[in-house]
């Protein structure tokens, strides 16, 4: 179930990246969660490119929390911002790459043609269940155990495992 405070801040970022031409896309719980998946959300995840991520610190600009910066780790390199949107974290993550095994996998093609969800009255771009479930799957953390399981059954259910 999705709380109301989280449904208020897509509005929000559904008005101000709307008519922007941003190629983006909801990841993380909220994204499984608007999908059917049995989470909770407590913040947004947004996928974008390097120049979305850009624009998105600047539309933003008055729920800043950290600035959109390139922000290489061991693990991930993206070019990473935080807001507070009406009292919700969003994180920005823009050309966003994973570190599994040594080998570098970029997100990119979830921005392609993501799936839209709607919601009242809102058309959300998310990533698929079946990439969430890859990366997740990659990841290979014990923290996302419950999350794999919810999102396999979700795709079981539909007739979409293993495509």
């Amino acid at each position: 179930m999705i709380a109301r405070n989280i449904v208020e801040s897509l509005r929000v970022l559904c008005r101000s990246l709307g008519d922007q031409d941003i190629r983006w896309a909801l990841v993380g719980s909220t994204s499984l969660a608007l999908q059917g998946v049995d989470v909770t959300p407590e913040d947004i995840d947004i996928l974008t490119d390097e120049p979305g991520a850009y624009r998105i610190d600047k539309l933003l600009d008055d729920c800043r929390v950290k600035p959109v910066e390139y922000r290489p780790s061991e693990t991930v390199r993206s070019h990473l911002g935080e807001f507070c949107v009406n009292g919700v974290k969003v994180e920005v993550m823009g050309d966003y790459q994973e570190n599994v095994q040594g080998t570098w996998h970029a997100l990119a093609d979830r921005l392609i043609s993501p799936i839209i969800i709607e919601l009242e009255g809102m058309r959300l771009p998310v990533s698929s269940l079946q990439a969430q479930l890859q990366s997740y799957e990659l990841a290979g953390q014990d923290k996302d155990t419950a999350k794999i399981e919810a999102i396999r059954a979700i795709l079981r259910k539909d007739g979409t495992a293993g495509r």
